[in-house]
């Protein structure tokens, strides 16, 4: 597909410095050929609009952050490598849904809101039913669900709810929209057949609605990319580039219109979220910061 790209050099944002040593405390992977992957902030999600939740890989820990205040409110220590975090909530109660990596856990903490705070209580973990790797998370209604994009059984779990893709298709992450009515995922191709690579370099969207589709439909394809996490906001999906050290967004009324934001500060991003005032946050995860930037005001007026 080719697709007319737009490109926005972001400008005004705002950068949480976020440093950890690497923990030796939580379990070993259960891949062990995988390697130890020295990623720091890889994941991030908005528990309200100004305080943020965000994930180390390399430490094994949570932290929520306040925007407004530029402070830390504390941390979870997970006991388990982690890639990716989201979080719902109604009222003051939240429930976070965590990935742990290559154990092939999911670990989902239970907190509520102070007035000057969270309160959380001790994570709990849903324990790996094979070695599949549990790449990102993310909330179907109050369903906490998550991608395994590599090992045993690549695939999106909603509950007892399992979808999968073809051959190849690596599911990188999934988006549940109410609006729309139906669950968005991002996968990453894989050629099997080329033993001495492990390279991805084409990704792809799938659709899929429970009413109308018995199996995920393909979207489109996006050559030169590498996503582990997407959104949907203002009627586009948006996801990390890896390869181009970028975040994307796809118009979903027409595929042809696409928008890139750059910035040297984007490096080698991995989470992004973004929030109901139109905030979005990238975490970097070859270093160790995470950015903020109004993506509303970037796009006013393109959609």
């Amino acid at each position: 597909m080719s697709l007319e790209a737009i490109n926005i050099h972001v400008q005004d944002f705002q950068v949480i410095q976020w440093k950890e040593v690497k923990s030796n405390n939580y379990k070993k992977s259960q891949n062990h050929q995988a390697g130890e992957k020295e990623a720091s902030v890889t994941g991030v999600t908005w528990l309200t609009e100004s305080i943020l939740i965000a994930a180390n890989h390399r430490s094994g820990k949570i932290i929520f952050f306040n925007t407004n205040q530029n402070e830390k409110l504390g941390e979870v220590n997970l006991y388990t490598q982690t890639d990716d975090v989201c979080a719902i909530k109604n009222g003051s109660d939240f429930l976070i849904n965590c990935s742990a990596a290559w154990s092939g856990e999911q670990v989902l903490i239970c907190g509520k809101t102070l007035d000057k705070g969270v309160q959380t209580g001790h994570p709990k973990i849903v324990e790996a039913i094979d070695k599949s790797y549990s790449h990102s998370v993310f909330f179907k209604d109050n369903i906490p669900s998550i991608a395994f994009q590599a090992g045993e059984f690549p695939r999106i779990q909603i509950g007892n709810d399992i979808l999968t893709l073809p051959p190849g298709y690596l599911p990188a992450s999934a988006f549940w929209s109410q609006k729309k009515n139906c669950l968005f995922i991002c996968s990453n191709y894989f050629n099997q057949n080329r033993r001495q690579s492990t390279s991805i370099n084409k990704s792809s969207v799938w659709k899929f609605d429970a009413m109308t589709m018995y199996t995920p439909r393909h979207e489109m394809s996006i050559n030169q990319c590498q996503i582990d996490k997407c959104q949907i906001r203002n009627n586009f999906i948006w996801f990390n580039n890896r390869h181009t050290h970028s975040i994307v967004g796809i118009n979903l009324s027409d595929y042809n219109n696409q928008i890139i934001l750059k910035n040297s500060a984007i490096d080698s991003p991995r989470g992004i979220a973004i929030n109901s005032d139109g905030i979005m946050a990238v975490a970097n995860h070859s270093r160790n910061y995470i950015l903020l930037f109004n993506l509303d005001e970037l796009i006013k007026g393109m959609n």
